[in-house]
Formats: C-alpha cells, sequence, structure tokens
C-alpha cells in the first residue's frame, strides 16, 4: 500500500459517520453496477474535478476504484449508493465535491452525474445479471 492509498484509508476512517459503515459486502449486482460506474467514468472521456485540479477520465477512474477497494476492505461499500455516497461524491481529505465536466458542457456534480447513469442502467435491467 503506497502512502497516498493509506492516507485515503485513514481519512475514510475518520469522515465515517458512526453506524454508518454497512457490515455487508456488496453482493453480485452491487458489484456489477460499481464495476459498470466505473467503466462509465473511463469511457465517457469526461474530465473529472478533484480538490482543485482536473483529471482524466482514467485518472478518475482508477482514485474512485482505489477508494471502493478501501471501503470493500472496510465493509463499507454494501451498494451502488455506498460507494456513491462514500466514494464518488467527494473528497475523503477535504470534504469538496467531486465535478464532473463533458464535451463543453456544464460542470455538475459527480454524485448527480453518476446517479443518472446508475438510473438508467438500473431501469434497462443489466445490473440484475437477468
Amino acid at each position: 500500500m503506497t502512502l497516498a492509498h493509506l492516507a485515503i484509508a485513514i481519512a475514510l476512517l475518520l469522515f465515517a459517520a458512526p453506524g454508518t459503515v454497512n457490515a455487508d459486502q456488496p453482493g453480485r449486482d452491487a458489484q456489477r453496477e460499481i464495476s459498470h460506474l466505473l467503466q462509465y467514468l473511463e469511457a465517457s472521456k469526461c474530465a473529472f474535478y478533484r480538490n482543485g485540479t482536473w483529471h482524466t477520465s482514467l485518472e478518475a477512474r482508477t482514485h474512485l476504484e482505489e477508494k471502493y477497494r478501501i471501503l470493500r476492505g472496510m465493509s463499507g461499500a454494501g451498494s451502488a449508493e455506498d460507494f456513491l455516497t462514500r466514494a464518488a461524491t467527494a473528497s475523503s481529505f477535504s470534504g469538496k465535491p467531486y465535478q464532473v465536466r463533458c464535451d463543453g458542457k456544464e460542470t455538475v456534480a459527480s454524485a448527480k452525474w453518476l446517479e443518472a447513469e446508475l438510473l438508467r442502467y438500473r431501469a434497462t435491467g443489466a445490473g440484475t445479471g437477468k
């Protein structure tokens, strides 16, 4: 584990509200949904704003994937909603919201952008593995 990864893990532990950690590990559907959101983010080629700097979609995916891995180790990402709330919404260090900007469109909160994709994905039935 690198120093940066250790810092993320410590920050997630410090900022996790008491009683909010979900003791369940994500089921197959949740894992599929989260995997889809990470793939969607990377494939979007949208810019991702985090702590004062714009990042590529690949950098954003890598960052959120690492946060997800840490949350899973803490049993804190039992659902796609947990992932969105605890990993993909804001910086664990600064608390500042993440933002997404695609093809010159208006910048939007990453939580709103990813939630819209999660709802679209669920509506297709793809997240259920059926």
